[in-house]
């Protein structure tokens, strides 16, 4: 069936979820683990979500630049969640 989309309506790509895993936390603050969740919209733009005690959430232009802020040289690591098509994660 062909998809009717409203003039000026650009059609809605996939969004990428991913996680946050903290190999070493040199700074003592958000620990090791899985620290940050976060989503990559089809326009490139990134939402950052701490679920921390003091939660909050930023916005990046991209994923390499939330590389740029949160990776520490490697001691922090963006990892992708990969979903099936029913949702679940294999």
């Amino acid at each position: 069936m062909a998809r009717k989309v409203q003039r000026g309506t650009p059609l809605r790509g996939d969004i990428a979820t991913f996680h946050l895993l903290r190999l070493d936390d040199e700074s003592g603050v958000s620990g090791i683990g899985w620290v940050a969740e976060g989503a990559v919209f089809s326009n490139g733009w990134v939402v950052l979500v701490w679920p921390t005690g003091t939660p909050s959430l930023n916005f990046y232009a991209s994923i390499a630049d939330v590389e740029a802020v949160h990776g520490h040289g490697g001691r922090t690591r963006i990892v992708f969640d990969h979903h099936e098509p029913d949702g679940r994660t294999p």
